[in-house]
């Protein structure tokens, strides 16, 4: 009988485990494009390149020659720790370093009022690799992650007016989730392990409008209704083994072809921006509005079901940013950004995903403008704290509990564009 307590009080480890990485409710990680990560990502009102086709297709019917641009995080380093995911006293603290390649597109003027673009993008991306040992009891955990979330499409900007340019950007969504875990317990004779994948495609449609203010001002609006699934499929497979492995010791589960799918939420962009031929600065508010749905369902081999709920409350993040250009050639830049975790406060017992990292981040760029050749390199730290579950010691058994969780990134990027 203690034996098949403490299996079942590993699967539940193992479950919640499962959860413990870097959280994709957590919006805007890291900044994407050429100008905008030195700004903070405050670019509504202004983006007027190929970072338009992201933060506000409207800016691009402000483009004035042809481009092509590539951005990239030449190295990146993505930690996060949580307190007792394990067991009491045994922690997660998964670190990565990674190359992203955050940007790739192309903006081609169309006619006197219209320019279409092109663009490929990598908004999100975590990996992760842990391995944990307890000597004493004899614990061995291993925990290895792969979520990456790529958006290509087309984008036409319009200028509708002398004061008032429009734009929308069509995307294709794909998303793909590798996650591996195995918990040995040698003090117990327990040995748990699940293995999961995802595979889904939506689309996204941002709808965009720049309007002139006065000389220098520009304000900016982006309206992105909930994203559309179009398919997906998942597989799971999890082994628990108790002492013998027979009887109620042990037990194995198998799915394939699980429906699956990635949603994201409806949001709504207000920007303001100000510029003239040295200065910038840029001030953009962004609702990201409630969400919930069933991230996979289906049955497993043994007949049992299979189903994993996904539930986001509505967050506002900011960004902010500023601009010098040095010598009419040298932009200077730097921002500030929250990601603030859209995912259900920690809760014990809970059917779905709970507990996130809010995250603050700031960047900085420098950059050369010269005849054709546009390039800006720069920095981006981000850091943040939240909340997660895991386990705490109670009368010599290990009990759920909320626990601290932390999270930093680091990432040093780089962008040329060429203008023709």
């Amino acid at each position: 009988m203690r034996r098949t307590i403490r299996f079942v009080v590993l699967s539940i480890v193992a479950g919640l485990v499962a959860t413990a990485r870097a959280d994709d409710m957590n919006y805007q990680n890291y900044i994407i494009g050429d100008r905008a990560p030195g700004m903070g990502g405050a670019v509504a009102a202004s983006a007027d390149s190929v970072d338009a086709a992201y933060y506000n297709p409207a800016g691009l019917a402000h483009s004035r020659s042809n481009q092509v641009s590539v951005s990239a995080s030449l190295y990146g380093v993505q930690e996060r720790r949580i307190e007792n995911a394990f067991g009491p006293g045994e922690d997660l603290d998964a670190r990565s370093f990674v190359t992203v390649p955050s940007a790739v597109g192309s903006v081609y003027r169309l006619g006197p009022s219209l320019v279409g673009a092109f663009s490929v993008l990598v908004p999100y991306d975590y990996s992760a690799h842990e391995m944990a040992s307890d000597g004493e009891l004899g614990h061995r955990n291993l925990y290895s992650a792969q979520d990456r979330v790529l958006w290509v499409g087309p984008s036409v900007g319009w200028t509708a007016g002398p004061d008032l340019s429009l734009g929308v950007s069509v995307f294709g969504v794909y998303r793909t989730l590798s996650r591996f875990i195995s918990i040995y317990w040698q003090d117990e004779a327990l040995l748990y392990s699940d293995d999961q994948k995802i595979d889904a495609l939506s689309a996204v449609v941002l709808l965009g409008a720049q309007y002139r203010l006065a000389e220098h001002w520009r304000a900016g609006l982006v309206l992105q209704p909930p994203s559309q699934p179009i398919l997906g499929s998942g597989s799971f497979q999890a082994q628990a083994v108790a002492g013998s492995g027979t009887g109620d010791d042990g037990n194995s589960s198998f799915a394939a072809d699980l429906d699956a799918r990635y949603d994201m939420p409806g949001r709504m962009t207000v920007g303001l921006g100000w510029n003239d031929a040295r200065w910038g600065c840029g001030l953009d508010v962004t609702h990201h509005f409630a969400l919930q749905y069933v991230a996979f369902k289906g049955w497993d081999e043994g007949g049992n079901r299979v189903r994993q709920e996904s539930e986001a409350d509505a967050v506002t993040d900011i960004n902010l940013g500023a601009e010098y250009v040095y010598l009419d050639r040298y932009p200077l830049r730097a921002g500030f950004f929250t990601s603030f975790s859209a995912a259900p406060e920690a809760e014990v017992g809970a059917t779905h995903r709970t507990g996130g990292t809010d995250l603050y981040g700031v960047t900085a760029s420098v950059g050369r403008r010269g005849p054709s050749i546009l390039t800006n390199v720069g920095i981006s730290y981000v850091m943040g704290s939240g909340e997660a579950l895991g386990w705490e010691e109670s009368g010599g058994e290990a009990q759920q509990s909320v626990v601290d969780a932390e999270e930093r990134q680091c990432y040093l990027f780089l962008n040329t564009s060429h203008v023709f």
